[in-house]
C-alpha cells in the first residue's frame, strides 16, 4: 500500500474537509476520543483508566499526586490512587459511542464503540489527525493519483488496560479483515463508507508470577527523576505498563504506553525510601506485579572517596534463579545469572576518573566494554547484591588504590568482584593476617561507594577473584598454574556446578570438589585432566591415613599450615563450609598441592576460647588429621610465635589506610537506603577488634605447645 504525501496544492482542500468534519461532528453530537502518545518521553505519559472513558478526563479534573511524589511532568487525566490498583470490579456494559472519520478524498468510517474502547487511525506506527483520514484509503491509479477503490483502511481499537476487543463487526463494501496484532485491523478493498461496531470484556489475570516481562530496570538521574524501562516478553506484548511509587504514605502512579520501552514518572525525595510496583497489561493477560525498592541518594558522590558508577544498557539490572539443594544437600545458591552490558566508571577520592569502559567506544557501543552479573551464593538473597565485573580489554582496577609492587609484572585482568560486605572489617582483617603470615597469595581489594543505574548501593569491596594467575609463575599473584594445572574447590554448592568429582572422604558427604580452572567446557569426565587431579586428590587421601611422613609427597605443609593459623586467628565458625579453595601448578609429580587463597571471613570472632570449627573431630576436610601429625603441628607453632604478637598490628596499620570519616559518612547513607535501624562507625568496629584479638590470642598462646 502506498501511503499517500499531502501535496501543497492539496493543503487547502485539507483545511476546507477539516471545517466541513468539525461541521459534521457538531451536528452528529459526536464525542472525539484521545489519541495514545506514541512516546512518554515527549508527551503527556498517561492514558486513561479503565473506569474513563477518554472523553470524559480533563486535566482539570484529575486528581494530583503529593507534591513529594509529583510528576516532573503531570499526568494529565490520570488521578494519583490512595491505594496499589486491582483488577476492576465487574461494571455494568458501557453504552456505544460512536465516532466519524472524514475527508474529500475518502469514504466515511463511523465507528462504534462502547467506552472501554480508544479507536484511532492508524499508519505506519503513528496516529494521525482525523481530518487526514485519506491516507487510509490510498492505491494507485493508472495515473499515480490516488483513488477511493480497493483501498485499506488501517483502525487501531485500543481497550483500557484490564479489557480486550471482544467482537468487531464491520459493515459496508470491503474484501476482507486482518489483525496483525497490537490491536490494529487492516480492513483491505474499501469501495464504500463503513460501519464499525467495537466492544470489549475483561482481560483474564496470567499466572502467579508471570509479569508478562522479559526483563525491566530503572535509574534515578541526578536531579532525582526516576526512569522506568521494561521489555515486553515474546509470547504476549503489551498494551499499557502500569507504575506507581509509593514512599510508604504518599502515592503516585501513572500508565504508559507498552510498546514505548520505558518512561519517566517522578521526583524522588533525598534520603527517602520508595517502593515501585509495576503491572503490565496484555493483549491475552494481565500481568502481576514486579517491584523493587530504591532511595535517592545523591550526597554520597560528593564525599571524598573511590566511587564505582555503573549504567546498564536500558537500565536492566542483572537477575538470576535462585535454587535449592536436592535432598540430603545443603547451602542455597542462585543459577541463569543475566550478564547486563554495562559502562563502568570509576573514581578516585578526589572525584577524578581513573577508569572509564567506554573510553573506546562511542554511540550505543559503549556499554560492550563492560558487563556485570549477580555472583553469590546465599549472600545474593539479600537487597545489597554482591556483583562480578567483566571488562572487554584487561586493566588492574586497583592500581588507583594500592602500592603494587614494583616488579615488572601485570596486575590486569578483566574479571574483577564488587562484594556486598562493605561495612565491616572482616576482609581487611583477614587478608592483613594472610599477608603476615605468608600465605602464598591473598586477593588484594578496596573499599567503594557503589552507584548502580543512578542508585547508591552502599559500601562494597572491589577485589580480585580467585582464579588461575596470569603473572606467569608469580606466586604473589593469583593462583599461579599453568595451562594443565588446577583450581579446585571443595565445595558444598557441587550440585549447582556443571562438573564435580569425588574422594574417598567425600563420596557420601554434603561436598564434593568443583572446578575453578581449567573451565569446564574445555574437558569432561573422560578426559585425561579430570582423571589426573581426581587420582592425586584420592592418593593424597590415602597416603593422609598412613602412620608416616607420605602425605608430605602431595601437598605444600607452609600453605596449609598459614591457611588454618589465618582461620584460628579469626576463629572463624564457618572455615569449613565454602570457599576451600586449592591449587596445583601443573599436571606433573613435581608440583604439588597448595591451600588458599583464604577467603570466606564472614563467620569470624566466633568464639574467644577456641580455634577454627575446622579442627573438630570428625570434620570433613583434613585438619583434624594434619593436626596429629608431628611435621604439621611444629610447622603451625613455629609459625604461630614467630607471627602471633604482631597480628593486631598489622590489622590496625590496614585499618589506618582508610579513611574513616568519609567511611562513616557514607555508611550513615547507607543504612537510610536500606533502612539499618542505625550504622555502626569505623572506629568502633576497630576498637571491638582490639578488645576481642587480645582475650582471644591470650587462649591460642595458652593452647599451642
Amino acid at each position: 500500500m502506498r501511503i499517500l504525501r499531502i501535496r501543497p496544492e492539496l493543503k487547502r482542500s485539507l483545511c476546507l474537509g477539516l471545517a466541513i468534519w468539525l461541521t459534521l461532528v457538531t451536528l452528529a453530537a459526536c464525542v472525539p476520543g484521545n489519541t495514545i502518545s506514541p512516546s512518554p518521553f515527549t508527551e503527556d505519559p498517561s492514558l486513561p483508566t479503565e473506569a474513563q472513558t477518554p472523553a470524559e478526563t480533563t486535566p482539570s479534573e484529575a486528581t494530583p499526586a503529593a507534591e513529594t511524589l509529583a510528576p516532573e511532568t503531570p499526568a494529565a487525566g490520570t488521578p494519583a490512587p490512595t491505594a496499589a490498583p486491582s483488577t476492576p470490579e465487574p461494571t455494568e456494559e458501557p453504552e456505544l459511542r460512536p465516532r466519524e472519520y472524514y475527508e474529500e478524498h475518502a469514504y466515511l468510517c463511523s465507528v462504534t464503540t462502547d467506552s472501554r474502547i480508544v479507536p484511532s487511525l492508524y499508519t505506519e506506527g503513528k496516529m494521525l489527525p482525523d481530518y487526514m483520514s485519506d491516507v487510509f484509503y490510498t492505491s494507485d491509479s493508472p495515473g499515480g493519483e490516488p483513488t477511493r477503490e480497493n483501498g485499506d483502511l488501517w483502525l487501531r481499537l485500543r481497550p483500557n488496560k484490564g479489557y480486550s476487543v471482544s467482537s468487531v463487526n464491520v459493515e459496508g463494501s470491503y474484501s476482507q479483515i486482518e489483525n496483525p496484532g497490537r490491536d490494529i485491523y487492516v480492513i483491505r478493498g474499501v469501495n464504500s463508507s463503513l460501519t464499525v461496531t467495537a466492544s470489549s470484556k475483561r482481560t483474564p489475570n496470567a499466572a502467579a508470577g508471570d509479569t508478562l516481562l522479559a526483563s525491566y530496570g530503572y535509574c534515578i538521574s541526578e536531579s532525582g527523576m526516576l526512569k522506568v524501562s521494561w521489555t515486553e516478553a515474546e509470547e504476549e506484548p503489551l498494551r499499557y505498563v502500569e507504575v506507581i511509587v509509593s514512599d510508604g504514605v504518599n502515592l503516585a502512579s501513572g500508565t504508559y504506553d507498552g510498546e514505548s520501552g520505558g518512561c519517566d514518572t517522578v521526583i524522588l525525595e533525598k534520603n527517602t525510601q520508595y517502593t515501585v510496583r509495576m503491572r503490565c497489561y496484555g493483549y491475552k493477560h494481565n500481568g502481576s506485579f514486579a517491584s523493587f525498592s530504591t532511595c535517592y541518594i545523591p550526597d554520597a558522590r560528593s564525599i571524598a572517596f573511590p566511587r564505582v558508577e555503573i549504567i546498564t544498557e536500558d537500565y536492566v539490572w542483572p537477575t538470576c534463579e535462585y535454587v535449592t539443594p536436592p535432598p540430603g544437600n545443603i547451602g542455597a545458591g542462585i543459577t541463569n545469572a543475566t550478564w547486563e552490558n554495562s559502562v563502568v566508571k570509576i573514581y578516585d577520592a578526589s572525584d577524578n576518573v581513573v577508569y572509564d569502559s567506554s573510553m573506546n567506544y562511542s554511540g550505543e557501543e559503549q556499554y560492550l566494554g563492560a558487563k556485570m552479573k549477580i555472583r553469590g551464593n546465599t549472600s545474593a538473597y539479600g537487597t545489597k547484591k554482591p556483583y562480578k565485573i567483566k571488562l572487554s580489554k584487561k586493566c588492574d582496577l586497583l592500581a588507583p588504590f594500592i602500592d603494587r609492587p614494583a616488579d615488572g609484572k601485570s596486575y590486569a585482568d578483566k574479571e574483577w568482584l564488587l562484594l556486598n560486605y562493605g561495612t565491616d572489617i572482616y576482609r581487611v582483617a583477614g587478608d592483613a593476617i594472610a599477608d603476615l603470615v605468608g600465605t602464598p597469595w591473598s586477593p588484594d581489594h578496596t573499599y567503594v561507594s557503589l552507584y548502580v543505574n543512578g542508585d547508591y548501593r552502599g559500601l562494597y569491596v572491589l577485589s580480585e577473584c580467585v582464579k588461575q594467575g596470569t603473572g606467569e609463575g608469580d606466586s604473589r599473584w593469583r593462583c599461579p598454574v599453568e595451562d594443565d594445572g588446577f583450581v579446585i574447590e571443595y565445595d558444598a554448592y557441587w550440585w549447582n556446578e556443571p562438573m564435580y568429582f569425588t574422594t574417598p572422604s567425600s563420596e557420601n558427604f554434603v561436598m564434593k570438589y568443583t572446578f575453578k580452572y581449567p573451565d569446564t567446557d574445555d574437558f569432561d569426565e573422560n578426559s585425561d585432566a579430570y582423571k589426573y587431579i581426581k587420582n592425586y586428590m584420592t592418593e593424597f587421601e590415602l597416603a593422609l591415613r598412613r602412620n608416616d611422613s607420605s602425605y608430605l609427597d602431595y601437598i605444600d605443609l607452609n600453605s596449609f599450615v598459614s591457611w588454618i593459623l589465618v582461620a584460628d586467628y579469626m576463629c572463624l565458625l564457618d572455615s569449613g563450609g565454602n570457599n576451600l579453595y586449592m591449587w596445583k601448578k601443573d599436571s606433573t609429580d613435581g608440583s604439588k598441592i597448595f591451600m588458599g587463597p583464604n577467603w570466606d571471613f564472614d563467620s569470624w570472632k566466633w568464639m574467644t576460647d577456641s580455634v577454627a570449627n575446622i579442627h573438630r573431630e570428625g570434620s570433613h576436610f583434613y585438619f583434624s588429621q594434619l593436626s596429629h601429625k608431628k611435621e604439621f603441628a611444629q610447622a603451625y607453632a613455629e609459625l604461630f610465635y614467630k607471627t602471633y604478637d604482631k597480628v593486631a598490628a598489622a590489622v590496625n596499620a590496614a585499618l589506618d589506610k582508610i579513611d574513616s570519616n568519609s567511611y562513616n559518612k557514607l555508611y550513615r547513607l547507607e543504612s537510610k537506603r536500606y533502612g539499618y535501624g542505625s550504622y555502626r562507625t569505623l572506629d568502633g568496629m576497630r576498637i571491638s577488634f582490639n578488645t576481642w584479638i587480645r582475650d582471644h590470642l591470650e587462649w591460642l598462646k595458652s593452647q599451642v605447645g
